[in-house]
């Protein structure tokens, strides 16, 4: 706010400057006039002194002083048409109007406090599971199921998480590493043969149609009719719907490695604002155009592996140690 009234401040004395530079040059023009017309009267007079006793040249001299006076008169009655010209300044009333409207400079913003009330276990497994669980990555359903995808036994589980049971699961082709929901019929699960897999939703869950890709994929997330995709190394690609590549973010303005692994993705409140989370301690942000705007580093950060938001200013970075709040 001080800068900015500093900023209108000078821009207000450059306009007086302006202005007052304009009428000192006119003022300036005129003083030599005058004097050029002074001089040119006292010729006149010097000529009629000196023609004294020749009628003739008497007569000549006297004309010429007249035609001078009469050019006196015009130019001193030009003068005398701004004589009482002055700069001055006027204050902008809309300023003044719009800061009348106001109460205050902003408003205040309490940062939501969180207490952990009470821990609940879920078992993950299903009976033909064959292998020790493991998450990376997990969504939550417009219809309020949470959607993980288990990579050891190659399947999409659906919870309920109200009776903390799987509710549905489907069999994968190859392991799933991240998911997401593009409604609330469809969701995308990112698989370890750079292969994404579409998933109809409903009362039971069916694999549609895959797409191949030409990298690895780990997290996943959706916007706008774009897939952004993660690659648990240094690269971000943003794919259409069709899979083809639209954008690949990997490198700051600097040309330096944004990532190290970079693995879940998360959207600001706005939409505005693209959290990665790299397990290489630390969260990087970027823009809706993939420009690099900030990396988070802190001490406590430990190993991030997932990242999300709560719709009220709060990014959360899942650890392998400890969770953070931002």
């Amino acid at each position: 706010m001080e800068t900015m009234l500093r900023n209108m401040e000078k821009e207000s004395i450059k306009e007086v400057e302006k202005e007052y530079q304009i009428k000192n040059a006119m003022l300036l023009e005129e003083i030599k006039i005058s004097e050029n017309q002074i001089t040119g009267l006292e010729r006149a007079a010097d000529n009629i002194k000196q023609s004294d006793g020749n009628v003739a040249q008497q007569f000549v001299s006297i004309k010429t002083a007249q035609r001078e006076i009469v050019q006196t008169d015009d130019i001193m009655n030009s003068f005398n048409a701004h004589i009482h010209a002055k700069v001055s300044f006027a204050t902008d009333q809309s300023v003044l109007e719009f800061l009348q409207q106001l109460k205050t400079f902003g408003s205040v913003l309490c940062d939501t406090a969180y207490l952990v009330k009470g821990t609940r276990e879920m078992n993950t497994r299903v009976q033909s599971d064959t292998s020790t669980c493991t998450v990376y990555g997990s969504c939550l359903t417009q219809g309020g199921k949470l959607l993980l995808p288990d990579l050891n036994n190659k399947k999409l589980k659906c919870f309920d998480i109200g009776k903390l049971l799987v509710d549905d699961y489907c069999d994968l082709h190859f392991g799933p590493h991240g998911v997401c929901c593009i409604d609330n019929q469809k969701a995308v699960v990112t698989l370890n043969n750079r292969t994404i897999q579409f998933v109809s939703l409903g009362n039971q869950m069916k694999l549609r149609h895959d797409i191949k890709l030409n990298h690895p994929c780990f997290g996943i997330a959706y916007k706008d009719n774009t897939l952004l995709i993660t690659d648990n190394s240094t690269s971000l690609y943003i794919h259409d719907m069709a899979g083809t590549l639209l954008q690949t973010i990997s490198k700051d303005s600097s040309g330096n490695n944004l990532f190290t692994h970079c693995r879940q993705i998360a959207f600001s409140d706005s939409g505005d604002k693209i959290y990665v989370g790299d397990y290489q301690n630390k969260i990087v942000t970027l823009d809706r155009q993939g420009k690099h705007c900030s990396s988070f580093f802190d001490s406590d950060f430990v190993n991030g592996i997932g990242v999300c938001t709560d719709r009220k200013g709060n990014v959360f970075v899942l650890m392998n140690k400890k969770m953070l709040c931002k």
